[in-house]
């Protein structure tokens, strides 16, 4: 006989036994919720720290949503605070950019990106390798050493054709000349001249540089332990291509994909890769480029346009400001793709059906 406590066995000194738990219909419901919410909760947050789609017919989609500028960025080789917002990659900290070579594993660059109903204007900040060495000439070519190259589709890079094809080709179906015949995305290659002591641009595919409007600037390093620095601006009049032939507009949810590399170190003569030993150091934002030599066109980044960022109101408090909330951290937030947004949504979707269906059951 068990006492009114339920945990002594009454009259005897035998060891405490145990009640046998009886789950009502009602317990088991409120428990297989709560499990059932904890289970989406880790899926949706495990999607949130990646921030990237990775399909093994595309590899890395980053996400990026860039915003409407307040006013337009000057091309002049100087990126000042602010002046394009909130970087949209910062390496090391972003867990989706990647690099080839041990000297790029821990060199700090920065890259920004912004709109307005003309331009599209980006920058790039970057530790490099000191002296300064950019040049095309002979066997020692532009991308050969410190130097921007971009990519930008006019288009989504993962569009599919009627028959559900991909439009555009992955790593395993490049062929450089027919990218170049097929006119589909703008590639050059964007370096200070070290020996002409200027900003110089080599177009690949089709000719960003020529189009009317394109502006860039590039100013190296005068010291050890300065940035290179990589300007470019490019009128929304030349968003399009033979694949796309109507000029995309700077309004949101305009989408287009973009991608950059960038060299850190002169290789010298002769192509990298070369009989498969690679000498440079390379960070790769998206994933075009992170196949080198291969371009995979349907890895860039799929960039939204997404109007003008709004600034989170806070209402004012009467408490002092403690001096650890006053601090500000050294290191970078790591970016977040538009999906871990949509997870957090979805996790309190979730989360307020739990709760109705408990609150139902009770």
């Amino acid at each position: 006989m068990l006492c009114s406590d339920r945990k002594t066995v009454c009259g005897t000194d035998y060891p405490p036994v145990s009640a046998p738990k009886i789950f009502s219909g009602r317990t088991i419901m409120k428990k297989t919720v709560s499990l059932v919410l904890a289970i989406i909760m880790a899926a949706c947050l495990a999607s949130v720290i990646v921030s990237a789609d990775v399909d093994p017919e595309i590899g890395i989609n980053r996400l990026v949503s860039i915003y409407e500028a307040e006013t337009a960025p000057i091309v002049d080789g100087v990126v000042t605070d602010g002046e394009y917002g909130e970087p949209i990659g910062v390496w090391p900290a972003d867990t989706i950019m990647q690099s080839l070579g041990d000297y790029a594993k821990n060199m700090p660059v920065s890259i920004y990106m912004c709109y307005d109903a003309d331009y599209i204007y980006y920058a790039v900040v970057a530790k490099c390798d000191f002296p300064h060495v950019a040049y095309d000439e002979g066997e020692h070519h532009a991308y050969g050493a410190h130097h921007l190259m971009s990519m930008i589709i006019p288009d989504d890079p993962t569009r599919m054709n009627d028959d559900e094809s991909y439009v555009y080709p992955d790593a395993s179906g490049y062929n450089w000349g027919a990218v170049w015949g097929s006119g589909a995305c703008y590639e050059w290659c964007s370096i200070f001249d070290s020996k002409k002591n200027e900003a110089a641009v080599y177009d690949y595919f089709l000719a960003m540089s020529s189009e009317n409007g394109f502006r860039h600037a590039a100013k190296a390093a005068a010291a050890d332990g300065e940035n290179d620095v990589y300007e470019v601006a490019i009128p929304w009049s030349a968003m399009k291509s033979k694949v796309q032939p109507e000029a995309l507009s700077g309004v949101d949810g305009t989408v287009f994909g973009f991608d950059c590399d960038l060299g850190l170190t002169d290789i010298g003569d002769g192509d990298d890769g070369e009989n498969g030993e690679f000498r440079g150091n390379y960070i790769y934002f998206a994933g075009a480029y992170s196949a080198f030599p291969a371009k995979n066109l349907r890895g860039c980044a799929i960039v939204t346009c997404s109007g003008k960022k709004e600034e989170p109101v806070s209402e004012p408090s009467s408490e002092p400001v403690s001096e650890s909330a006053s601090e500000v951290s050294d290191n970078p937030t790591q970016p977040t793709s538009d999906s871990g947004i949509i997870a957090l949504a979805v996790i309190a979707s979730v989360a307020a059906a739990g709760a109705i269906v408990v609150k139902k059951s009770r």
